[in-house]
């Protein structure tokens, strides 16, 4: 159990230098301000219970044009219908806007998860 506990530790812990890779890849996004005009539930019949919601959030390009985007996570927000939201999308694709505060949760998460594991393997010996 130990040597799981370091492995599966030492690999969720690989999250926190992914983030530093994907903020690598968000440097060249550009920034926005958005409302959030709808929240989708989750189509799978797994999720019944329809609390899974990925935010659609619309904003302005700077040639006026209007976007909207659906966050790729499906997650039970907080975000409400009509909240002001940052988002950062790529200037050739901004259909793919992302709500910036969503960015790296998941990082972190793992990251933490995985460094709780990978002590508890290493010096949680008996």
């Amino acid at each position: 159990m130990i040597v799981e506990a370091v492995w599966i530790g030492g690999a969720l812990s690989l999250a926190w230098p992914l983030a530093g890779l994907h903020w690598l890849g968000y440097r060249s996004w550009q920034e926005a301000t958005a409302t959030v005009v709808r929240l989708d539930a989750d189509p799978s019949p797994s999720a019944g219970d329809g609390r899974l919601v990925a935010p659609v959030v619309a904003f302005r390009l700077p040639s006026g044009a209007v976007v909207e985007a659906t966050e790729a996570v499906r997650t039970n927000t907080p975000l409400r219908v009509g909240q002001k939201v940052a988002v950062i999308y790529p200037p050739e694709q901004p259909t793919q806007a992302r709500v910036a505060a969503n960015l790296y949760t998941m990082h972190v998460v793992c990251g933490a998860i995985g460094v709780v594991l990978l002590i508890v393997g290493v010096f949680g010996r008996a």
